[in-house]
């Protein structure tokens, strides 16, 4: 069974080796410049400070009565308040049609 040796399966060079000589050339000629070099990109530094503290957030996170407030009100609060908005939506669908909820899910209320 004949060697992979890149797409062509056997028929033609290797666009690997190719590239690996092709970078031993021109790092041979002084000529090599990395991949993160080619751009013209400008970086912004407050950019970069703002991204770079985003990343270690929780290296700077405190337990402080705000993130306390905040943390209870999205996890606690907030779902509770949901969870009793459609069960009191529930309650007036029931009132309003005249049936208990028994009748609602097709079974028969008992007196």
């Amino acid at each position: 069974m004949a060697e992979f040796s890149g797409p062509q399966n056997g028929k033609g060079p290797d666009p690997v080796k190719i590239t690996l000589q092709r970078k031993a050339e021109l790092k041979a000629k002084g000529k090599f410049i990395p991949p993160e070099q080619y751009a013209s990109l400008i970086r912004d530094p407050a950019i970069e400070r703002w991204g770079s503290m985003r990343e270690k957030t929780q290296d700077h996170f405190k337990f402080r009565p705000r993130t306390i407030f905040l943390g209870v009100m999205w996890c606690a609060v907030v779902p509770a308040a949901y969870y009793f908005f459609l069960k009191w939506e529930n309650k007036q669908k029931h009132f309003m049609t005249g049936k208990t909820p028994q009748e609602h899910l097709g079974e028969q209320a008992s007196t």
